[in-house]
């Protein structure tokens, strides 16, 4: 044999081994053909991988070590994460979360640095994860390669380090939790969406709202339902609470810009209003409709209510003027905040934590508070990792 047919099979050789690579990767990645399910509705087959992107065990991921004493600010995961919640289990907070990466779901608790992995199975680009009460189920939102987005529902079993679940519908907009697990959520039928109640499973789906307006965003509160229109500077803005028996719509207040927060009883609801390059927050009483001005500036949506008369709100250390909501949401725009605290019966606001005094860089987010009231969790929109905060 010539040595040049013999560089010629080698050459072939290598280009047929790229080839297999190259297809093998796209199987593992390309829409349909990494879940071996049905995306429409039907079971999941999602590939399963021990080790995963953190090289598996405990404190995988984590900003910390496994030992050592829960500082009262702690780093819980460098890695972004898709979506977190806090639960009680046996007394204690536990936390878990999704990594935005892989889709594989971590749990930790509030007085220990342990970090552990209860599911490998691997679902990419996840971009929004929301677990039910108790964390014992989750539903993952994701892009496919064709930019449709994705709905998972699965089942966290303590027997399994997997996820058994199903496909939600296509076309799911905005989600709206309620505290049992019961979900609102806006679904695109041709040029309306329509208003769905279902079960965090998506189960016994019922049709209670249909609208020409694409654009809203679901809010519960208790047994209250709002919805808001998006929030643009300078827009006007309103807020409604929806009948789920007939579907009409009450006004509760409008403003330019804007972001509302309803209290867990419904009674009162923290907004905030840009126009003019400046934001403001308040807060209005549905009763007496009576409205207050509050002492620090801020989004709502950078708030969470720990009761029906005390929130916490993450407020940026300066408020350069600006287009806000929008260039903060288009991130074009990131703040540096201080956390504080306000109660609407004494009327006090707390500077809960300096993080300008402690040098520390976090644009708040996705807030949360554990039922003792003692954590509070979010998330540095900087870089999408998670945070708690002792309040004790």
């Amino acid at each position: 044999m010539s040595q040049r047919r013999i560089i010629i099979i080698i050459v072939s050789i290598f280009i047929l081994l790229l080839v297999g690579v190259y297809f093998g990767y796209r199987y593992l990645t390309q829409d349909g053909q990494l879940f071996g399910g049905d995306e429409n509705g039907g079971g999941s087959n999602f590939p399963i991988f021990g080790g995963g992107l953190f090289g598996g065990g405990q404190d995988a991921g984590s900003g910390d070590r496994a030992e050592g004493v829960v500082p009262k600010l702690r780093h819980i995961t460098v890695t972004p994460v898709a979506g977190a919640a806090m639960f009680t289990k046996d007394s204690k907070t536990i936390i878990r979360f999704v990594d935005r990466e892989t889709g594989h779901v971590f749990e930790t608790s509030s007085d220990s640095l342990s970090i552990e992995r209860i599911s490998n199975t691997t679902i990419p680009r996840v971009q929004e994860a929301l677990f039910a009460p108790g964390g014992t189920s989750v539903i993952m939102r994701y892009l496919n390669e064709s930019g449709i987005v994705k709905n998972f529902y699965g089942n966290l079993l303590e027997t399994k380090s997997s996820l058994d679940g199903w496909f939600l519908e296509n076309g799911i907009q905005n989600i709206a939790q309620k505290e049992d697990g019961g979900l609102f959520y806006l679904e695109k039928i041709g040029n309306s969406v329509d208003g769905i109640i279902a079960e965090h499973d998506g189960t016994k789906r019922k049709r209670v709202f249909s609208s020409p307006i694409l654009d809203w965003t679901p809010l519960w509160s208790d047994q209250t339902l709002f919805l808001a229109t998006k929030p643009s500077h300078g827009s006007m803005g309103y807020l409604y609470t929806l009948n789920t028996a007939d579907g009409s719509l009450s006004k509760v207040l409008s403003g330019e810009g804007l972001l509302a927060l309803p209290s867990p009883n419904g009674k009162h609801v923290l907004f905030s209003a840009s126009a003019n390059n400046e934001t403001t927050l308040y807060v209005y009483e549905r009763a007496a409709g009576s409205l207050a001005t509050m002492p620090f500036r801020t989004l709502a949506e950078k708030c969470v209510w720990a009761s029906g008369t005390r929130f916490y709100c993450a407020s940026p250390f300066i408020v350069e003027p600006g287009v806000y909501p929008d260039e903060w949401h288009q991130g074009l725009v990131s703040f540096s905040d201080d956390l504080w605290s306000f109660d609407l019966d004494s009327q006090i606001e707390s500077l809960v934590y300096d993080a300008e005094g402690e040098n520390q860089n976090f644009d708040i987010t996705d807030l949360h508070i554990s039922a003792d009231g003692a954590t509070l969790l979010f998330t540095n929109k900087k870089d999408l990792s998670l945070w708690s905060l002792s309040l004790r």
